[in-house]
């Protein structure tokens, strides 16, 4: 569909109207670079540049999208409707909606109008370099380094784009915006969009030796090198994540994701948190009491009691919550389940009301991260040395990089050993057994960093060995649609997806725990 040129107007002023309106409470004490201000000097474009990690910070690990997207990947569980946390984590799922009067719209229009912030704030700033605008000392790296780090945040926030929703905009950098007919992409293409800026980061890197300042990504100082290994990492993040179903993950280019990872990060890439500009509102607030618990499909699969198959195996309306048996001493203390783990307390009241559902019910909470609190200080992981792992023991479970089963071992034993005191696993375990343990691993380290509603979807109709590998509730949207407010901008008929049996949920073949569905 094409639109009139008055249209267009409309549609960026809308833009940048939401933009300098927002007042974004996952943000404390917080000035938003202002894009629409006169770019005079070298120094009001340099800091555009250095402001948009920060930027992308927020739009992907503020309270929304975070919470919503924890809560519906059975990571987190409440009852409680902060953030879109309760309609989002509901069983039987419904399909998100998509209204511009939904008290929860920030939960997919926050997501869409902040990464486009980065988008215009870098295109403003490359605008003027392309003009001849340079940095820094004559024979100095400072402008390559900017063009490096603009490459490299419009990178992430296209990725992302394309990760959440199922189509977006790409806005071209010097475009007029008179001349701009917005035509949809959709969701692959977006983030292969997002890959090409992450590839070009990594060809200036190749060619110039610089510092990034320790204030650009909060606490780390980072070398020309180290960026190259962060956007191989998040690149192979990328190129699994876009899947939607395991189909979709299945065909991916596993070979070049092992590749991708070997020439990764070398360190947990995480920011640190100043307590002031810099914070991690999910991983802060995970520990506070009475809001937040640990899912029961988060620490359930190390249960040696059969209570978490029981709890499967129990109609939705009528699971509760359960004494975890575990061997993980990061879920409990001992073997007896009501003592803390390393990273959850043990907690026999609950805080949630029953009527809202008993299945939210769980015994844990998190405190992974509490060493974040009272003040926002320490380390916030975003990718770790654990996730790559993890993409490359997929690949070898997937028949990919030419790993055995005694590697598949190795590479979950790093973490389920060193960190949950668990027995080895030896590489004779059966195929379910290692991608059930692969899949817990994964969860376990991984948790609160953002990408368990990624892995969620592209596990969800994952079967090995005739069972169920991971148990998604069926109608868990695979993606979310461009928000309401932008398609009435557009005049475009407005749509949603997920529910239980509607467009874009996914599929259950299984009536409950795991007795298989023949008629699927």
């Amino acid at each position: 569909m094409r639109i009139s040129s008055w249209n267009i107007i409309i549609l960026f002023i809308f833009l940048i109207f939401i933009i300098s309106c927002n007042t974004n409470m996952d943000v404390r004490n917080d000035n938003n670079t202002d894009t629409n201000r006169v770019l005079v000097t070298e120094a009001d474009v340099e800091d555009l540049i250095s402001g948009a990690f920060r930027l992308y910070w927020f739009a992907v690990n503020g309270n929304y999208p975070s919470w919503g997207l924890s809560s519906l990947a059975d990571e987190q569980s409440s009852s409680w409707g902060g953030y879109g946390v309760r309609v989002l984590s509901e069983e039987p799922r419904k399909a998100w909606n998509n209204s511009s009067s939904n008290g929860y719209l920030g939960f997919n229009s926050g997501v869409w109008f902040d990464h486009y912030e980065v988008i215009s704030s870098i295109n403003d700033a490359l605008a003027k370099i392309y003009e001849g605008m340079e940095f820094g000392s004559q024979g100095s790296t400072d402008t390559e380094r900017a063009k490096a780090f603009a490459h490299f945040c419009q990178g992430l926030s296209y990725g992302y784009l394309g990760l959440f929703f199922d189509k977006a905009y790409i806005v071209p950098s010097g475009i007029d915006l008179q001349d701009f007919q917005p035509e949809f992409t959709q969701y692959s293409q977006l983030v292969d969009y997002g890959i090409e800026l992450l590839m070009e980061c990594i060809r200036i890197c190749e060619q110039y030796d610089f510092i990034l300042p320790s204030t650009w990504i909060n606490g780390l100082t980072l070398t020309n090198e180290d960026i190259i290994g962060l956007c191989n990492s998040f690149i192979a993040r990328y190129r699994v994540h876009k899947a939607r179903t395991n189909a979709e993950r299945q065909a991916i280019d596993w070979e070049s994701v092992v590749s991708l990872v070997e020439n990764g990060i070398t360190e947990d890439f995480a920011p640190e948190g100043d307590d002031h500009y810099w914070w991690h509102p999910q991983q802060y607030n995970s520990t506070w009491p009475g809001y937040f618990v640990a899912d029961n499909k988060l620490h359930g699969y190390s249960d040696t009691s059969n209570n978490y198959q029981n709890w499967l195996d129990t109609p939705i309306e009528n699971r509760n919550h359960f004494i975890n048996h575990s061997n993980d001493r990061r879920v409990t203390g001992d073997i007896n389940g009501t003592t803390d783990g390393k990273y959850f307390f043990y907690s026999s009241a609950q805080c949630f009301p029953a009527i809202r559902g008993t299945y939210h019910f769980s015994r844990y909470r998190f405190q992974k991260f509490a060493y974040q609190r009272p003040n926002a200080f320490g380390p916030m992981p975003h990718i770790t040395i654990t996730e790559m792992d993890m993409l490359k023991t997929e690949a070898f479970l997937r028949g990919y990089g030419g790993g055995s089963k005694a590697d598949v071992a190795e590479l979950i034993n790093r973490t389920r050993v060193g960190n949950g005191e668990m027995e080895p696993l030896d590489g004779t375990e059966s195929y379910l057994d290692l991608w059930r343990w692969m899949c817990y691993e994964k969860r376990m380290e991984t948790q609160l960093t953002g990408i368990a509603y990624y892995d969620y979807r592209g596990w969800a109709d994952l079967v090995i060995e005739g069972q169920k590998v991971i148990h998604v509730p069926a109608g868990t949207p695979i993606h979310f649609p461009v928000p309401a407010k932008e398609l009435e901008i557009l005049m475009e008929e407005n749509y949603t997806f997920g529910g239980v049996g509607q467009e874009g949920g996914t599929p259950s073949i299984y009536r409950s725990g795991n007795v298989i569905n023949t008629e699927y």
